[in-house]
């Protein structure tokens, strides 16, 4: 009776998942036409349109590129519940990496007053990771971070080289933090435990995916805070190759040497 019990849990499981995968990508083809025809109008037209339809025509594109966004989530979630998602390693470029990363997150976090810095001195130049994955993992960690400091407070994405085959990412912010009884839950998918955060957007998917990714790279990741209104750390390590052949011509799998990313205020 258990076996045939955990059979069915397993494929409903499975069923969801199929479900959410062929429902996002069915979402996200209209979408894509939205998106495309209303940057089309706003480029053709510009200069017939008033200042009402500009700001209404931004309020649409700005809308659909979040609701995008999310069945992106949706979608990436139900392709790694379903085992349907496997690395693509490539040598990446950290320090571009992180500067692209920072990038992303600058005008929101401009747009808020709110500090976004970043320190990373003497990390690998080169390591062998999915650059998407890592990417997307090093956005959520910020937009999170981002969405929950409030205005004048400070976000900080620190990289450093924690021992010879692993990097660590740590992204602190200022913001609401997080109570001890919440901490666990963090990572759990659609869950919103900070303190109010239902008023602030989003599915609840960014860090379990963020999780997944880490932990498809052979890495771990964890949160401290030390409570409400105490701001947050969310951590993760990546090891930097495969194996000890994985990035050519360095006989230790740590990348290419180490590179420079320069710090301070972005």
């Amino acid at each position: 009776e258990l076996e045939v019990a955990k059979d069915r849990a397993l494929e409903s499981d499975r069923l969801k998942s199929q479900f959410l995968a062929h429902m996002s990508h069915e979402l996200r083809t209209p979408l894509h036409h939205i998106i495309g025809f209303t940057e089309l109008v706003r480029e053709e037209a510009a200069d017939r349109l008033d200042q009402p339809q500009r700001e209404a025509l931004d309020d649409v594109m700005r809308a659909s590129s979040h609701l995008l966004s999310l069945i992106n989530d949706v979608l990436d979630m139900a392709r790694v519940e379903s085992g349907a998602i496997e690395l693509t390693r490539e040598e990446v470029d950290v320090p571009a990496l992180l500067a692209s990363a920072m990038a992303a997150a600058r005008d929101s976090a401009e747009k808020s007053g709110i500090t976004l810095r970043l320190e990373a001195d003497a990390i690998p130049r080169t390591a062998w990771v999915d650059a998407r994955r890592l990417s997307q993992t090093l956005s959520n960690l910020l937009s999170n971070a981002v969405k929950f400091t409030p205005s004048g407070g400070n976000v900080l994405l620190k990289v450093e080289r924690v021992e010879p085959g692993t990097i660590q990412f740590q992204v602190s912010d200022t913001g609401i933090g997080i109570s001890e009884a919440d901490l666990d839950g963090v990572f759990t998918p659609f869950e919103k435990v900070r303190k109010g955060a239902t008023r602030y957007p989003g599915a609840g998917l960014g860090l379990s995916l963020a999780r997944k990714n880490v932990e498809l790279h052979g890495g771990r990741v964890w949160v401290h805070s030390a409570g409400p209104g105490q701001g947050a750390t969310f951590s993760f390590t990546i090891p930097l190759a495969v194996s000890s052949a994985a990035l050519p011509g360095d006989d230790k799998g740590h990348g290419a040497g180490p590179g420079h990313v320069p710090t301070g205020n972005l």
